[in-house]
């Protein structure tokens, strides 16, 4: 939805796919993460691209089920986590490529949260499965130099 902030009224809503996440701006676009957590097995996989002008959904971007996280680089890509099923499929961690749309790149990384400061992102995660009943806690970092990404 869009909100007019001076009066609180909603001036435009858009569809995008089930129980949206987080969504991140970039060149006149907005990005959605699509999780469809709320009803597993039938998760969400895709991110809802919405040009800001006419405020509709133009794509949708294939990546993975029960997506949550997102941020974008200084470079313009988007990173968006996905928490997977809990059970056979891992999470995971995806660079989406705004100039294609499209996913580039993924990372066998869990995300809980990520933040990017002086290119590099920083990230913590407690990671479930019902399959051995567990957390597992991790930190990392991804480092990148450039549009060419040397990870």
């Amino acid at each position: 939805m869009e909100i007019d902030t001076t009066s609180l009224s909603v001036t435009r809503s858009v569809n995008v796919g089930r129980q949206p996440e987080e969504l991140v701006i970039h060149n006149d676009k907005i990005y959605v993460a699509n999780s469809g957590g709320y009803s597993p097995p039938d998760y969400e996989s895709t991110v809802s691209v919405v040009d800001i002008a006419s405020f509709e959904e133009t794509k949708r971007i294939e990546v993975e089920v029960n997506l949550h996280r997102m941020q974008i680089d200084s470079e313009g890509d988007i990173y968006v986590s996905s928490r997977g099923d809990y059970y056979e499929t891992p999470s995971k961690l995806f660079v989406i490529d705004t100039e294609i749309d499209e996913v580039t790149e993924s990372f066998d990384l869990a995300v809980s949260n990520m933040t990017i400061f002086d290119d590099i992102m920083y990230i913590y995660s407690t990671e479930f499965s019902y399959v051995t009943g567990e957390n597992t806690i991790s930190y990392n970092e991804v480092r990148y130099k450039n549009r060419n990404h040397s990870y």
